[in-house]
């Protein structure tokens, strides 16, 4: 090797151009920019996608004067419901909390329209410029508006972890921003907006995006996406294999909300309303805030409901669970729970501990604040929830299996029609022991076919069912039989 030569200049400026770039090297486990399995799950807008707050906004929402909600409550299996009417807890929490923030600059009517209005305009401006369409930038950035002045930003802001930050906070010095933060009247606020002012007037009025639709709709829109967060860990996923799931998510949650009668405005991606939207607020506020919305009634009964849907990351247990509840109902029921029992008392034990603490089971438990609970109890006994998820979806996919012989006899005229959608509920709790699935189909079919031999269908499918066991399992005993 050669030497590396006579030592380069390094100016100032050089210097300062890479010293970010060093304390980043350094940066411990809690880096802003290492990598971590929270930020991962949750992901990250671009910048130029920020809230855009001035810097008066940001200032007033203190703790004080933050919306809060006690998160382990609300994640019991009744703890939405506690806010509904006049219960104790909507009345403490209505005491509390106005339904709209009381702006510092007054608390009148028109200095409240100017402040979101401002809101509307600044976040429209950074919308545009990010090159998102006029229609779809200003229903984006009025809904910013409307649940900033809701109070939702109140509960973001008390979330100090640099690494969730997607709002940028700008006053009357900014270049770009400035004419927006200093203007006083609606008047210069619309005409500051200079290139994009007479677009921003036209989406202001339109019955179908507009403030009034915005208005209307804000609230359960919100809902919306605490609910499918909730459930996927996601608020919408834009890619190709999760589109059209993810648009019937939220178009059946809205479709339910407004009793069939609501329409999603043309020409808008749901994208960029339910993720690049909503997503600046940070986790913790879509459930404190949906509390809120439901205390002052402003939430769907249909809405609701699904606030009791639960957490994602423990589905295996849970869609079991749920899945069965609606077979009680068939004939062939009592056979089946006859032979796993004890399993599917074991299963519902599990589901009620995880539905009784939504939060603290969900799989981005530490985005809501909450410490991530792993384990789960039946009798005395605690497992892991993944050894919980082992073992429910042995019963998963027996019941699959089950199902699956059902059919069969229908379509043989053996037996009449029976709840087959409930195959589609089990179809992936049941998928990690398909060999299991089948073999019970294989028994139940066969037993059935020989109907005439049993005293009863019910006796027939009770002893052709097998003990549980997963694929692993029966081939490693498989594997000892050719052995001997």
């Amino acid at each position: 090797m050669t030497s590396l030569g006579t030592a380069t200049a390094i100016t100032d400026d050089d210097y300062n151009a890479m010293d970010p770039f060093l304390r980043i090297i350094a940066q411990d486990a809690n880096g802003v920019d290492t990598y971590s399995n929270e930020k991962a799950m949750v992901g990250h807008l671009e910048a130029k996608y920020n809230l855009i707050l001035d810097q008066h906004t940001d200032d007033y929402y203190v703790a004080d004067n933050a919306i809060t909600v006690d998160l382990k409550a609300l994640g019991k299996k009744d703890g939405i419901t506690q806010f509904i009417g006049n219960g104790a807890a909507a009345a403490a929490h209505k005491a509390s909390h106005s339904y709209i923030s009381r702006y510092a600059g007054g608390t009148e009517s028109l200095a409240r329209k100017i402040w979101i209005l401002k809101l509307t305009a600044l976040n429209y401006a950074g919308l545009r410029e990010a090159e998102i369409g006029s229609k779809t930038a200003f229903l984006m950035a009025a809904l910013r508006a409307r649940w900033v002045a809701l109070g939702c930003y109140s509960v973001t802001k008390q979330d100090t972890s640099a690494e969730y930050n997607e709002v940028t906070v700008v006053n009357g010095t900014d270049r770009f921003y400035g004419p927006l933060v200093t203007a006083t009247t609606a008047k210069a606020i619309v005409a500051n907006l200079g290139k994009y002012s007479a677009d921003f007037q036209t989406e202001f009025q339109s019955e179908k995006h507009g403030m009034k639709y915005v208005t209307k709709h804000a609230e359960n829109f919100w809902a919306a996406s605490e609910s499918a967060f909730r459930v996927r860990n996601h608020h919408f996923k834009n890619l190709k294999d999760f589109i059209a799931s993810y648009t019937s998510l939220y178009l059946r949650f809205l479709d339910s909300a407004y009793e069939g009668n609501f329409t999603w405005p043309d020409g808008i991606d749901m994208y960029d309303v339910f993720r690049l939207a909503i997503h600046p607020f940070k986790l913790k506020a879509l459930p404190i805030m949906m509390a809120h919305f439901v205390a002052y009634g402003k939430i769907a009964n249909a809405a609701i409901t699904r606030a009791s849907g639960s957490p994602c990351g423990c589905a295996t247990i849970t869609t079991t669970v749920a899945a069965l509840d609606t077979m009680k109902a068939e004939p062939w029921w009592e056979s089946f729970s006859k032979v796993y029992g004890k399993t599917i008392d074991e299963a519902i034990d599990y589901a009620e501990q995880i539905n009784d603490d939504k939060f603290s089971y969900h799989m981005s438990a530490g985005l809501y604040g909450m410490a991530k609970k792993t384990t789960v109890t039946h009798k005395g006994k605690t497992v892991t929830i993944e050894e919980a998820k082992s073992r429910i979806s042995l019963l998963a996919s027996a019941c699959q299996g089950m199902i699956n012989a059902l059919e069969v006899a229908v379509k043989n005229n053996l037996i009449k029609k029976f709840a087959l959608a409930n195959a589609r509920a089990l179809e992936k709790p049941a998928a990690a022991n398909p060999l299991l699935s089948a073999r019970v189909t294989m028994l139940v079919t066969a037993a059935m076919n020989m109907i005439e031999d049993a005293e009863d269908m019910a006796t027939a499918i009770t002893n052709a069912l097998p003990t549980l066991k997963s694929d692993k399992d029966s081939a490693k005993e498989e594997g000892k039989s050719g052995a001997a």
